[in-house]
């Protein structure tokens, strides 16, 4: 299904746990889906929890980080040693394989939802073979 990959990614880009989901539903409830189940953070029935509007600022520094580590992961690698060969690679590439043609798809999606088609190279078939 391409979790381990897709996850590895939303690492590589400094996505909070979560975030994907949370950002999903920023748009309000009425998209047809119903309540949103993230318009309020279960944090806030802690004892000690910030104000909403913190919380909303913790988001958008989160989004913020997250837009800028994607932009990082697709950059193109910058040389760094004398004699490294000019090859055109990103500063994050995650290879990925799936034997099952089934799963493959469900990884192709999954990985294309999550917006880091870009990064992760999904490979069809045996990892003998690969």
């Amino acid at each position: 299904s391409g979790t381990l990959p897709t996850e590895a990614a939303l690492i590589a880009c400094d996505m909070a746990p979560g975030l994907l989901r949370i950002a999903s539903w920023r748009g309000g409830s009425d998209d047809g889906r119903g309540r949103n189940p993230h318009r309020y953070p279960p944090a806030i029935r802690w004892k000690d929890f910030c104000e909403m509007e913190e919380w909303d600022n913790l988001l958008s520094n989160a989004m913020e980080r997250t837009k800028s580590g994607m932009k990082w992961a697709r950059s193109p690698l910058k040389p760094t040693e004398k004699g490294m060969l000019n090859i055109k690679r990103k500063n994050v590439t995650i290879l990925c394989n799936e034997k099952n043609p089934r799963a493959c798809n469900l990884a192709r999606i999954s990985i294309s939802n999550a917006g880091i088609g870009a990064i992760v190279s999904l490979h069809e078939g045996d990892c003998v073979e690969w």
